[in-house]
């Protein structure tokens, strides 16, 4: 396809996995001067270890994947302004550290950061 730009950030049947890499109008030129990027990374200490963190910013609009935690969306961000509830909770956790068994099965709750 012409105009597609790909990377495979993470392959299992290819023994793939990239802890970071980034894109934006300076690496890809979409035209028109538009500041955005794509960017990967993989959180690293304590209970957030080995998180990925992709985030998506068109410049206005931002937000945050999570693709080891059911690519769900962390955070988003327009123009400054938090969208959403705002968590007095700041870190995400890897699901290797949770135990779902525990506090009586409501242990996934502790994937949360809920003590």
């Amino acid at each position: 396809m012409e105009g597609v730009y790909r990377y495979v950030l993470t392959d299992v049947q290819r023994a793939v996995w990239t802890d970071s890499w980034g894109v934006d109008e300076e690496t890809l030129p979409l035209g028109a001067g538009a500041k955005w990027c794509v960017r990967k990374t993989t959180l690293r200490g304590g209970p957030q270890d080995g998180v990925d963190l992709i985030e998506v910013d068109n410049g206005a609009f931002s937000f945050f994947v999570v693709p080891t935690r059911g690519m769900g969306i962390w955070k988003g961000i327009y123009r400054g302004i938090p969208l959403g509830w705002e968590s007095p909770v700041r870190d995400l956790v890897n699901p290797a550290f949770v135990d779902p068994n525990d506090r009586g099965g409501l242990g996934w709750l502790k994937g949360f950061n809920v003590p």
